[in-house]
């Protein structure tokens, strides 16, 4: 099953030194999105996304591994929690 998401908003590009990993939080047109990545690691999600223009559509290929835990749901309020070893397909403007 595939979902797909419109990005509309970035909220937050971010690091968290303690737990070494990174991020960018969107707001989508089905709620917060972050997609993670770890330091020293490629981060080839965080990288594909940074700067881009928006609003973007994507397709998450496997959402039941991008469902946020309890805790992100409700500290976070995130419908989508997007790992960085996780695949999507971003759709190009014609």
């Amino acid at each position: 099953m595939t979902v797909t998401l419109i990005l509309e908003e970035l909220i937050s590009d971010f690091t968290s030194e303690d737990k070494e990993v990174m991020g960018l939080k969107f707001r989508s047109d089905q709620g917060f999105v972050t997609f993670w990545g770890e330091f020293g690691a490629p981060n080839r999600n965080i990288s594909a996304l940074r700067n881009q223009k928006l609003p973007m559509m994507i397709d998450l290929h496997n959402p039941e591994f991008c469902i946020p835990s309890d805790f992100d749901r409700r500290k976070n309020g995130l419908k989508w929690s997007v790992p960085s070893n996780e695949t999507f397909y971003t759709h190009n403007e014609s």
